[in-house]
């Protein structure tokens, strides 16, 4: 009998130790209890985006609790704990990706873990094209997007628009953007040229200018849709939620009529009236369409934001897709192409020193503007991404 519960309880252990959810559990755990100074006790709440069976969220959190109780902290109810510790169980094309937030009081920390999914028996896809960037301004204003138009760059900032030249980066022209209101704490900006003209497009703002012969600037207030690709009255746009720093899901332009939840960013991967469309949602889902009446399919947690590539690779077309960096840590673009309604990838991830704050299509979607703050340095750096053939 003695022998057989020694057994039992060898057994009870190698499962345990060979458990898939063991080492990530550990490793965040770790992550977390560096952030937050070794608290001896802690609350621990799940939420499973990824759609995990009950069984294996069951798993996790055996792992998470036995983490946590190895690094000295006990488990107890959130008004007993010392910090309160919420873990988002969600899932990206690569695999998977925990979003860990731990509460000490009013401070609030965020730490993010990507891992394989243990339970896909299908390899990752090989790399089949390359992500490269080309350095196009570097300043310590914020950028929130940039139009480049004869040999110049024209800059939206927070507080003015602004003019270089793309050669040496010198500025060449600025004015201060007339605006009273305050912005959203995410402020998101989009500008566009026409020959010597430039439009740019605020929270409940519409500015308009002149590049030549002089550079002039003229703001109103305005609750007009912002361009998802370009201007003009038979191209699509949406309404910017002026407070907040998503689109409201209603739509105009050549999409009036049509509505989806609220989302963050749109891409359309082709030209034709009948091209997919992939909305990133402000609920973390990334929906696929052609008409918008239902989603095609919706993909959780495929990137924090998204744009439009077009290229000579592949299908042509390609879905550029951020990471979900909580600023401290690097961020990461990588290139995904639609078969048969799945998102593949097709290139390795670039490794981005910061945070990508922004990421818009070129109005030909030929490349896409990627705005990084690079905490270390304390400046903004606004790349061109393009795609190129081969590895």
């Amino acid at each position: 009998m003695a022998l057989l519960l020694l057994v039992l309880v060898a057994c009870s252990h190698a499962q345990t130790d060979t458990s898939p959810w063991t080492a990530p559990a550990n490793e965040i755990v770790e992550l977390l209890m560096g952030k937050a100074g070794s608290p001896t006790s802690v609350s621990l709440e799940i939420e499973n985006r990824a759609l995990h069976s009950p069984a294996d969220q069951g798993l996790i959190r055996k792992a998470l609790d036995e983490a946590f109780r190895e690094a000295g902290a006990k488990m107890v109810r959130a008004d007993a704990a010392q910090a309160d510790v919420k873990i988002t169980l969600s899932r990206n094309v690569s695999g998977l990706v925990w979003i860990a937030q731990v509460k000490q009081g009013t401070t609030e920390q965020v730490t993010i873990l990507t891992l394989p999914d243990p339970g896909s028996a299908t390899p990752a896809p090989a790399a089949l094209f390359r992500l490269e960037r080309a350095l196009l301004l570097e300043r310590e204003e914020p950028i929130l997007d940039i139009a480049a138009t004869n040999g110049h760059l024209v800059v939206l900032g927070s507080r003015q628009v602004a003019v270089y030249r793309r050669e040496g980066g010198s500025a060449v022209a600025s004015a201060l953007i007339p605006s009273e209101r305050p912005w959203p704490r995410d402020l998101r900006g989009r500008i566009f040229t026409a020959g010597d003209t430039f439009t740019a497009y605020l929270p409940a703002l519409r500015c308009e200018g002149m590049l030549r012969p002089n550079f002039n600037l003229r703001c109103a207030e305005s609750d007009d849709p912002w361009p998802l690709l370009r201007p003009g009255a038979n191209e699509p746009a949406a309404f910017y939620a002026a407070a907040r720093n998503h689109f409201t899901g209603v739509l105009s332009g050549s999409l009036a009529g049509r509505t989806v939840p609220l989302f963050f960013a749109a891409a359309r991967l082709g030209e034709s009236e009948n091209a997919m469309w992939a909305i990133s949602g402000a609920d973390g889902n990334t929906r696929l369409y052609t008409r918008f009446d239902q989603p095609l399919r919706t993909v959780p947690s495929l990137g924090s934001d998204i744009a439009a590539l077009r290229s000579s690779c592949g299908a042509g077309w390609q879905l550029l897709v951020t990471g979900e960096s909580d600023g401290t840590s690097p961020d990461m673009l990588q290139a995904f192409e639609i078969r048969n309604r799945e998102a593949t990838a097709v290139s390795e991830k670039m490794v981005i020193n910061g945070a990508v704050k922004a990421l818009w299509p070129a109005p030909d979607s030929a490349y896409a503007l990627a705005v990084v703050r690079d905490a270390g340095k304390e400046s903004y750096a606004a790349y061109s991404i393009t795609l190129a053939c081969g590895r």
